[in-house]
């Protein structure tokens, strides 16, 4: 973790409304949140440091989520990186439907807690 207080996750999703659920829910679990609207932009923020887990859309302008993940796997691979898709599709890897299922909430605790 990036230190004293609680971990911060960064949510990157090319809808803004969607960004702002997951804000709600993770800062209701007491995480501190950062946002980035693609997946270059995720990188971009990682780099800057701080980050202690990642969750992220499948489909994304610009870079998606798969990209982003295999980049990190690359780059960070001790970095926790979460993906879901409201979509999901055979063989995109999301781990949950959507950050609104209660599903979202229990893989982001086993993620930090890994």
């Amino acid at each position: 973790m990036s230190g004293a207080g609680p971990a911060t996750v960064l949510v990157v999703d090319d809808e803004e409304a969607v960004r702002f659920v997951c804000r709600v829910v993770l800062e209701g679990l007491g995480l501190r949140v950062e946002e980035a609207a693609d997946g270059l932009a995720a990188l971009d923020r990682i780099a800057a440091g701080g980050i202690d887990a990642v969750v992220s859309d499948v489909t994304m302008p610009r870079m998606g989520g798969l990209a982003l993940r295999d980049t990190l796997a690359e780059q960070q691979p001790a970095l926790p990186f979460l993906l879901w898709s409201t979509v999901p599709r055979p063989g995109d890897g999301a781990l949950v439907k959507d950050p609104m299922d209660p599903s979202f909430t229990v893989a982001v605790h086993q993620l930090l807690d890994a």
